[in-house]
């Protein structure tokens, strides 16, 4: 077996460094033709940041993750994107709800939600991703605000139980909905037991409405538009510089074997 020589070797390198460079311009060579055949990719990001308002609600984790849960699910929800397709076509966007379904995602960092958009046009990325941020904020605050007051029915629904005999008085805290029981009604006293029943009927119709209306999101979220997107500047994938480096590393690598077997068959190696 012949002995490994580094002199050896790096003479062959050196004999044949027209290989190398041939490899490396033709890989970036094709780097660059894959650029021109493949445009790059952008990516435009719009942020909403969603607090609990802890002065008022006191929840477990499990209680606010879910609340998170839903407002995440609201945002990602086919209704809301196609409600930013239809919009963005209105303004001419050739834009269809499979092709935004492919190049949204959505991210959650504790109490920061990003939506993201990918396209090869950089300011439909950023069109695209301020709708549907605007959009899910729009949605958000509408279905909060029939929260709220599903949330204030509810209270008005517990004051008038408390003037039915034998209602049991829910302790302040135990749910979400429940900050303040009233200990009486004053106006207990000029209502029949069946007015107080027809008025309990009525607003539990009314807190069942508004609580569809809801679609699950709580009453404590503090939803905030933090960041709109910009237009980038930058591809994130498929950059030209990116493919023409990876293809001039591909031409170096494939001239380093092409050397070498040529050597090894050639018994350049002393």
């Amino acid at each position: 077996m012949k002995e490994f020589s580094a002199f050896q070797m790096a003479r062959t390198f050196l004999n044949r460094w027209w290989i190398m460079v041939l490899l490396v311009s033709g890989g970036g060579i094709g780097g660059l033709v894959f650029h021109k055949m493949i445009p790059p990719v952008y990516e435009a990001k719009a942020v909403l940041q969603v607090n609990i308002d802890v002065s008022q609600y006191c929840l477990t984790q499990y209680e606010a993750d879910r609340a998170l849960s839903i407002v995440s699910m609201l945002i990602s929800s086919p209704d809301v994107k196609q409600a930013v397709v239809n919009q963005a076509q209105s303004s001419g966007q050739p834009v269809t709800l499979t092709r935004f379904q492919q190049s949204s995602v959505l991210e959650i960092r504790q109490s920061i939600i990003e939506m993201r958009v990918r396209d090869q046009d950089p300011v439909a990325a950023a069109v695209l991703a301020n709708l549907w941020a605007e959009i899910a904020y729009d949605r958000l605050i509408q279905a909060q605000e029939h929260a709220i007051k599903a949330n204030r029915l509810q209270q008005q629904l517990t004051g008038w139980l408390i003037c039915l005999p034998g209602y049991v008085t829910p302790t302040p805290g135990s749910s979400p909905s429940i900050l303040v029981v009233p200990s009486w009604n004053e106006k207990c006293e000029n209502y029949t037991i069946e007015e107080i029943e027809e008025i309990q009927s009525r607003l539990s119709t009314e807190i069942a409405a508004e609580r569809q209306q809801s679609l699950g999101v709580l009453p404590f979220l503090n939803c905030v538009l933090a960041e709109k997107a910009s237009v980038p500047d930058q591809p994130i994938l498929y950059g030209q510089g990116i493919v023409v480096l990876a293809g001039a590393v591909v031409g170096l690598v494939v001239s380093v074997w092409v050397i070498l077997s040529g050597a090894m068959q050639h018994h350049v190696w002393q």
